[in-house]
């Protein structure tokens, strides 16, 4: 699942939303003027994208 944010609210409530994501795993979408600019993903998706990366010989 993923939780869409704007930048304003991400900087207002960082541990918040750092919290969120190491309890639920969650994706946050950061958006600036109503458009996506980032993602902030945990940690686990982190390792997950690597190995893929390490498996395709991309890393």
């Amino acid at each position: 699942m993923h939780v869409r944010i704007t930048s304003r609210k991400l900087r207002e409530n960082w541990r918040a939303f750092l919290d969120h994501m190491a309890a639920t795993g969650d994706r946050l979408i950061v958006t600036r003027h109503g458009q996506p600019v980032a993602a902030i993903v945990s940690i686990g998706d982190v390792h997950s994208l690597e190995a893929e990366e390490e498996g395709r010989g991309d890393g």
